[in-house]
């Protein structure tokens, strides 16, 4: 079994009775701060040694008699990070049973919510989380607890990246893109919104990719006077201005149909942003929001 990259905080704790070595370190957990439940966070380690959770392995075939060098097909990450760190109040006193009940409750979820360290970096990236592992802990004379969270990926994100391009007067506009993402291609979240009598296509075009995604608006169900399609081009999904989700077909692709207009799913675009600059078009009478947060690969949590 791969072992998780994890992440530790660290500190020399060895004195654990001197409150410095919280650092004045708290975190956001799901929109809700700790210094709600007045905690501080902890260190388990001493230790200059790390891991960033970036440990990969190399995906290739394997070696037989004739062939002594394997292809290769690339690289994967082994598995996503894991987080861990102790939580106290600054003077190190035992929680209550209220107090640790309201805490457990707050941590504990069934699906990722953001979590982000309030330290002096200054990259602003936060983890998609859910919480593993809450354990009371005594160290010393101090009373806390040992949290685990894992993540939903090897790595972190930067802040939410919002633009808004309004084609509906002009029909045609053209401007550009930065992905900064650490990790290659991005695939962004867009939202394309037309007017209700809108019978045309919206093209959405990546000059840079040259490739271009096409979106048929006629059959798209009208929601408060609007048709919008929400386009989840990394878990390739579609749904519409409700939230239900949207049957490609809606948008005019038929896949593996007898229509002229067939196409194979192997040949579906989902758009997507190369690495750095990308120059973009719209074409047709639409609003297209792109909402985008950039894998961080930020190596160590909490570093000072």
């Amino acid at each position: 079994m791969v072992n998780r990259g994890r992440i530790s905080l660290r500190k020399d704790r060895r004195n654990m009775a001197n409150t410095d070595c919280f650092n004045g370190l708290t975190f956001t957990f799901n929109n809700a701060s700790s210094d709600l439940y007045g905690l501080y966070m902890g260190w388990r380690s001493a230790s200059e040694e790390w891991s960033t959770g970036l440990d990969r392995e190399i995906v290739k075939a394997e070696m037989n008699m004739v062939r002594h060098i394997p292809n290769q097909y690339g690289v994967k990450y082994q598995d996503v990070l894991s987080l861990e760190f102790d939580i106290f109040h600054q003077d190190g006193s035992a929680f209550t049973q209220q107090e640790s009940r309201s805490i457990n409750n707050w941590l504990m979820h069934d699906t990722y919510k953001r979590f982000k360290v309030h330290d002096n970096n200054t990259d602003n990236v936060y983890y998609k989380v859910i919480c593993t592992s809450i354990q009371d802990i005594t160290l010393g004379t101090f009373r806390g607890k040992h949290i685990v969270m894992e993540t939903d990926a090897p790595f972190g994100y930067s802040n939410d990246v919002r633009r808004i391009v309004d084609a509906t007067e002009s029909g045609d506009i053209s401007f550009s893109l930065n992905n900064t993402s650490d990790d290659g291609v991005y695939y962004p979240y867009l939202t394309v919104v037309c007017d209700e009598n809108y019978e045309d296509v919206i093209e959405l075009i990546n000059l840079t990719d040259d490739k271009t995604m096409l979106l048929e608006i006629t059959n798209v169900p009208i929601v408060d006077g609007k048709k919008v399609v929400n386009i989840d081009t990394q878990k390739f999904m579609l749904t519409d201005g409700n939230n239900n989700l949207l049957p490609l077909y809606k948008i005019g692709w038929q896949i593996n149909s007898d229509s002229d207009k067939a196409i194979q799913s192997s040949e579906l675009y989902w758009f997507r942003l190369l690495k750095g600059r990308n120059d973009l078009e719209i074409k047709g009478n639409g609003k297209v929001i792109f909402t985008m947060s950039f894998p961080r690969k930020a190596g160590q949590l909490g570093e000072e």
